[in-house]
């Protein structure tokens, strides 16, 4: 009897058994990041995307700088220079507030570098309520600000890869 006889279909029945298993592996891991970003995009994403939608440009509108002339007061400036503001504090404290509740629902779906940047807004707004200064304030909305425009990005990237064809 010939040994090629049972070696080549023994060879041949390894050799489809690891290519059906690695093609398996492949697909399975392309179905659960595909599960994935599904999840992100309509549980999470969605949302912060309409935030940013509504509110980036009036965000963006609401900066101004008072000069430093305007601050006079018996006779003296009570300012070292310009002081930079935002418009309506309280408005924009309710937004993040909002937002707030939206991604501690959903935080565990948040991108990594997304999360640093809304954890340096959080830790603003607590030095700000320690401290009570101005200057953070601005700082605060300033990230807020670039948060919308990050999520802007990243909800683009997320779209194109979900429906990105197989």
């Amino acid at each position: 009897m010939d040994w090629y006889l049972i070696v080549i279909p023994v060879v041949t029945t390894l050799f489809t058994y690891f290519s059906l298993y690695l093609k398996e592996a492949l697909q399975h891991k392309k179905e659960t990041q595909r599960t994935i970003t599904e999840s992100k995009l309509v549980e999470l994403y969605n949302q912060l995307f309409s935030y940013s939608l509504k509110y980036t440009d009036r965000l963006d509108k609401s900066f101004y700088t008072v000069p430093q002339n305007l601050f006079y007061l018996d006779g003296e400036f009570t300012s070292d220079g310009d002081v930079h503001v935002v418009n309506d504090p309280e408005y924009w404290d309710g937004v993040i507030d909002e937002i707030r509740c939206k991604i501690h629902e959903k935080l565990h779906l948040l991108d990594h570098d997304d999360l640093e940047v809304w954890h340096q807004l959080e830790l603003l707004e607590l030095e700000e309520k320690w401290t009570k200064e101005l200057t953070l304030n601005v700082e605060k909305y300033k990230l807020l600000l670039e948060f919308f425009k990050i999520i802007q990005r990243k909800y683009e990237r997320l779209y194109k890869e979900y429906h990105a064809k197989d």
